[in-house]
């Protein structure tokens, strides 16, 4: 007489149960290599200011704190008619102290500034006496 071996359906249950699980774990792996290597190639962007209007009295500054958790960078589109304008970018982390200020001049700038994981803070200000105004897009890369 031959003995048929049969799995229980408990047992079969459990193995598909299992297959579906190491499949989801599988899916999960796999997003989060290739979220990664986004990152590591500085393909992730986050807009930090979009379009914000800025008017400024005399010598007037506003500043903007964010926290980034990669190194990247920091592209800042200024859009304004008054030539004393500036923008100023500064961090510290790691013991380094980063910051700079640049003056992009009439109408439409890109500036861009590297940056580390830290607490970055956008500063946009009127050097002039007379008051002044900006359209500001700030756009982080990491």
């Amino acid at each position: 007489m031959s003995e048929k071996k049969v799995v229980g359906r408990g047992i079969a249950i459990v193995l598909g149960i299992s297959c579906v699980v190491l499949v989801v774990g599988l899916v999960f792996v796999v997003s989060g290599v290739y979220r990664l290597s986004n990152i590591v190639d500085l393909c992730e962007s986050q807009i930090l200011l979009d379009q914000h209007y800025f008017i400024f009295e005399s010598n007037g500054e506003a500043d903007n704190s964010y926290s980034v958790g990669y190194a990247g960078y920091v592209t800042v589109q200024l859009e304004s008619a008054s030539p004393s304008i500036y923008i100023e970018v500064s961090y510290y982390a790691n013991g380094l102290s980063y910051s700079r200020r640049v003056n992009p001049g009439v109408d439409e700038a890109n500036v861009t500034f590297p940056i580390l994981p830290a607490s970055v803070e956008i500063a946009v200000g009127n050097l002039n006496a007379s008051r002044a105004s900006a359209i500001i897009t700030a756009t982080y890369f990491y």
